[in-house]
């Protein structure tokens, strides 16, 4: 309640709540996210350098609960989101600068070198364009950024990388996504010969999502001469579920899009680094609560 008093105790506050260790004890975790929320908020608006690395060692606690335990990671991406909001909300009119610094910042672990982390990164900040996707496009460097890493060798890494393209491209209106499918088809089509981890049904999504939304004409044009046959496969297929009514039945209660529900679901697989995801084009995580 205190913003100045949390403040001026920070060095105390910090180190009681770094030295709890809630084991499977879910309601200490809670209570020390919590705790994390409202110091991390009040520490990005006042922007003081004094206070950074102590708001980047909040912000590695959350990235690593997000890598952790189902329950744990349930409960980050709950504080991950309120953290969001209460930036967005700001009072002073400087929501979008104090939102635009969480993503500088979590943006800041994508070149960790451990794949670890760098995947608990590009899963909160897939969880942060889910939120509010037009913003994400406003961040200098974000995409371009995530979509890198698609050639990185740790497959976690691929796998929360696809992972985000496809909640950019499903949260995305088309005309935002007319300047940026000819980069997403660049990062994304190499992963097209992959049948490992379901690699290449992802990108058979992703890749029907675009055409969807921008038309095959559009995204024929940027795609490089050697992937246009698979392009044109995916068209086909689509076209194929679309004529016929039971299978476009399923497609469409299949579809993203069609079923964007109030409070987001996501299939938590895909924020956990070592577990198959079947593709059944649902949104990748779950956030309970989010109506809060």
């Amino acid at each position: 309640e205190h913003h100045e008093y949390s403040l001026a105790q920070l060095d105390e506050i910090m180190m009681l709540l770094h030295g709890i260790k809630p084991d499977s004890n879910n309601a200490v975790l809670e209570g020390q996210l919590v705790c994390y929320k409202y110091l991390l908020v009040h520490m990005i608006k006042v922007n003081e350098e004094s206070t950074s690395k102590k708001a980047f060692l909040i912000l590695n606690e959350l990235i690593l609960a997000l890598k952790s335990k189902k329950e744990s990671r349930r409960l980050a991406y709950d504080v991950l989101l309120a953290i969001s909001t209460s930036l967005r909300s700001s009072e002073l009119n400087n929501g979008d600068s104090d939102l635009q610094r969480l993503f500088t910042m979590v943006m800041g672990y994508l070149s960790s070198p451990s794949p670890h982390i760098v995947s608990g990164a590009i899963a909160a900040l897939s969880l942060l364009i889910y939120t509010d996707a037009d913003f994400c496009v406003e961040v200098p460097n974000l995409i371009p950024s995530v979509l890198v890493l698609l050639q990185n060798k740790a497959i976690e890494v691929i796998k929360a990388s696809l992972g985000f393209v496809k909640v950019l491209v499903t949260s995305l209106q088309s005309e935002k996504l007319l300047g940026l499918q000819a980069d997403i088809m660049t990062g994304i089509l190499p992963m097209s010969s992959v049948t490992k981890h379901h690699f290449k049904g992802k990108v058979i999504l992703i890749v029907e999502i675009l055409i969807r939304k921008c038309g095959f004409d559009a995204i024929d044009l940027v795609t490089p001469e050697k992937y246009k046959e698979f392009v044109r496969s995916v068209e086909e297929g689509r076209k194929g579920n679309n004529n016929n009514p039971a299978d476009g039945a399923q497609s469409e209660a299949k579809d993203p899009e069609h079923h964007a529900p109030k409070r987001g679901k996501w299939a938590e697989s895909n924020a956990e680094s070592g577990q198959e995801e079947a593709l059944t084009g649902k949104k990748e995580f779950f956030i309970k609560g989010a109506g809060k």
